[in-house]
C-alpha cells in the first residue's frame, strides 16, 4: 500500500476540457460516511466499472483475498465496538481453567461456543438490565505459539459481581472499565485475528449490536459539475471540507491517500472524532503533553 498526499497522483489535467480521473473511467466515486460512536469514518473511493460482473469463487481465497477479509473483519470489530460501547462498560478476560492442569489447553470450538452460550444465559438471568457483547476467542499469543483458551469481551447491562457469578469454567483474570483506552483495548482484541483460519469465526458478538449508521453515504457522479466539485474539495483540501460540512467533528490527523493493491484506483480515508466527546478530550490531552 502506497501512501501519498498529492492530489497530482490522483488527477490529471488533459489537453482540453475537465479534469479526469486515473481509476477506471472515472465517472462515479463512492463517498461512504459512518458514524460510530463519537467517531465518522469517511472513505472515498472510486466505484468500478464492471461492479455488475460475477465472481466465482473456486476453492480457497487468494491470499491477497485473505488479506483484505482479515482487514474488512477488524474494522467491523472495530465499528461494532465503538458503536455499542462506551466509557462505562466492562472489559473482561475469562479462563477456562477447570480442565486437567496442562501447560497448553485447547477448547474444540463447538464445546467454546456451548458454555460461552450457557454463561450468557446464567447472566442474563442475574440482571434485568440488556446484555451486549463483543469479544474473540484466543488460543495462540502474537507469535502464533499455543496457549491455554481464554476470552475477552466488552460487556455492557452486567456488574463486575454478576459476571463473577455467572461465569463457572474458571477464573475472571480481568476484568475493568474501558474508560478512554477502547482503542487499544480493540487493537488487542484483534491482535490475534492474522492467526485464524480465512473461513473461522474470528470473533463472537450479540445479536443486539446497533451497526454503525450509513445513512450519510452517497455516489458521486463526475459527469455532474457539482459532484466533481465536490470530489475535488474532498481530496484535495479535506480538512477545509470536514469544518464546512462536519462543524461538531475533528479531524485529529491527516487523511491517508493510498493506492488499492486490489483495485486499480486511488482511496482516502479519514476518521473524524466528534468535539465534545471525551475521547477527543484524552486525544487532545495527549498530544499537549507529547508536543504533537
Amino acid at each position: 500500500m502506497r501512501n501519498s498526499t498529492n492530489p497530482d497522483l490522483i488527477f490529471r489535467k488533459p489537453c482540453v476540457g475537465r479534469l479526469s480521473s486515473l481509476s477506471n473511467d472515472g465517472r462515479r466515486w463512492r463517498v461512504k460516511c459512518i458514524r460510530a460512536g463519537s467517531r465518522l469514518i469517511v472513505k472515498c473511493y472510486p466505484v468500478r466499472a464492471d461492479y455488475t460482473q460475477v465472481r466465482h469463487h473456486r476453492g480457497r481465497s487468494r491470499p491477497t483475498q485473505n488479506s483484505l477479509n482479515l482487514r474488512n473483519s477488524i474494522e467491523q470489530f472495530r465499528l461494532l465496538s465503538l458503536n455499542n460501547f462506551s466509557g462505562t462498560d466492562l472489559f473482561v478476560t475469562l479462563t477456562f481453567s477447570d480442565e486437567p492442569d496442562e501447560r497448553v489447553f485447547h477448547l474444540d470450538q463447538k464445546v467454546f461456543l456451548e458454555r460461552m452460550k450457557y454463561f450468557f444465559r446464567k447472566l442474563r438471568n442475574l440482571t434485568e438490565r440488556e446484555i451486549k457483547y463483543i469479544g474473540c476467542r484466543e488460543d495462540v499469543n502474537e507469535n502464533n505459539e499455543p496457549i491455554r483458551t481464554h476470552v475477552h469481551l466488552l460487556i455492557s447491562g452486567a456488574s463486575k459481581e454478576e459476571i463473577g457469578k455467572a461465569w463457572p469454567y474458571g477464573e475472571v483474570k480481568k476484568i475493568e472499565k474501558t474508560g478512554q483506552n477502547i482503542d487499544n483495548i480493540i487493537a488487542y482484541c484483534c491482535k490475534t485475528f492474522p492467526h485464524k483460519e480465512d473461513n473461522a469465526q474470528r470473533y463472537i458478538r450479540s445479536k443486539n449490536l446497533v451497526p454503525p449508521d450509513e445513512s450519510d453515504s452517497k455516489t458521486l457522479d463526475l459527469r455532474n459539475a457539482e459532484d466533481w466539485d465536490e470530489l475535488e474539495a474532498i481530496l484535495s483540501y479535506p480538512k477545509e471540507y470536514f469544518e464546512e460540512f462536519y462543524p461538531d467533528y475533528i479531524l485529529p490527523d491527516e487523511p491517508k491517500i493510498w493506492q488499492s493493491e486490489f483495485i486499480s484506483g486511488y482511496y482516502l480515508n479519514a476518521e473524524l472524532v466528534d468535539r465534545h466527546s471525551p475521547d477527543w478530550q484524552v486525544m487532545a490531552k495527549a498530544r499537549r503533553l507529547t508536543g504533537v
